[in-house]
């Protein structure tokens, strides 16, 4: 009877699923696509279209679109003004600024999407910026900064490539609240990310930050960040970081992989939840009592007395990024099948 009953669930479940699904990839693609102003088209052949980026800044208004065909603009803007722009692909939509900053954004509510931006002294600035986005990019080859926020809030950073600059990779000067997800940040010069000046509240997750000569930097009194689900690895140096005066940081469920060092912290700072920490490829405690995938001795942070409590045997994200590639569906339906086999 429950296996009846479980089977019927199982149908409606995933009917509802489907409608769900297609609900959310159109509601995604109403997201990405009606913007409220108008829309401006820089290269291509259409009558109209503006050869420069900038001049279809200067001729934009706010809310407008500015959508930007594949080549090589050899130009260094200026976004002083609410817009979106978008470029068609990352690979063949460049802006190579030549030394010069490649994008400079002073104005709130911003969108950047679908561009290389290279060659530049930092490839994005964000100064005193709201409620900006920098989405699905390839920055890399500038000499300082790749992405450089100064004294700006709610900036998320996501699904970005951020690669070979001279300094960091992203660097969150006295900016708050933003977000950094799911990026590609890798073989910088000094810190895959950092943290300078009274950062505090930014929620850092998912990203994979590797072969840099840090992993993440945290300094002059930034707290209260959060730093979880992170693969850190094969940076030269330290894969986390953290400054004196810099407390209440907390780090859950990401994975330290032949880093030079796995991290310092001579701050006071969290590195559990209580029930799961991280994993450290170089802790030498055993998981015998229970056999939970939990270390049985805490995981020492070297720098003062911080420990992980309740390390992790195994990499928690390698396996949870895997996961995450299938169809929200399948992995509903895979819970589903294991509860199945419980019944038996």
């Amino acid at each position: 009877m429950k296996k009846s009953l479980l089977c019927i669930f199982v149908c409606m479940l995933l009917f509802s699923i489907s409608l769900v699904t297609v609900d959310a990839e159109k509601s995604n693609q109403f997201f990405q696509t009606n913007y409220y102003g108008n829309t401006l088209y820089v290269g291509g052949s259409g009558p109209g279209n503006f050869s420069l980026i900038q001049d279809a800044i200067d001729n934009a208004s706010i809310g407008d679109t500015i959508f930007v065909y594949p080549g090589t603009y050899d130009e260094h803007i200026i976004i002083e003004k609410s817009i979106n722009l978008v470029g068609q692909n990352k690979k063949d939509t460049i802006i190579d600024a030549h030394g010069y900053d490649a994008v400079l954004i002073t104005a709130n509510s911003v969108k950047i999407e679908g561009f290389t931006i290279e060659y530049g002294g930092s490839g994005v600035i964000l100064f005193y910026c709201t409620d900006s986005k920098i989405d699905n990019n390839r920055i890399r080859f500038n000499d300082h900064h790749g992405v450089y926020a100064i004294s700006s809030t709610i900036i998320q950073i996501s699904e970005n490539t951020i690669s070979n600059n001279v300094i960091d990779g992203i660097n969150f000067e006295m900016s708050m609240m933003g977000t950094i997800a799911e990026n590609a940040i890798t073989d910088n010069g000094n810190y895959g990310l950092y943290l300078i000046g009274n950062s505090t509240n930014n929620e850092i997750f998912k990203n994979k930050i590797l072969r840099n000569q840090n992993g993440i930097g945290i300094s002059s009194q930034c707290s209260t960040n959060g730093i979880t689900e992170n693969i850190i690895k094969k940076n030269s140096g330290k894969g986390v970081n953290i400054f004196q005066d810099c407390d209440n940081n907390w780090f859950l469920r990401n994975d330290f992989i032949k880093n030079g060092q796995s991290a310092y912290d001579c701050s006071s700072n969290i590195w559990d939840d209580g029930v799961k920490g991280n994993h450290w490829d170089d802790y030498d405690g055993k998981d015998l009592n229970p056999k939970d995938g939990i270390g049985d001795t805490p995981y020492i942070i070297p720098g003062g007395d911080n420990q992980d409590n309740y390390p992790l045997m195994e990499p928690y994200n390698t396996v949870n990024y895997n996961q995450k590639s299938l169809p929200l569906f399948l992995r509903i339906l895979n819970k589903i099948l294991e509860s199945l086999q419980n019944i038996r």
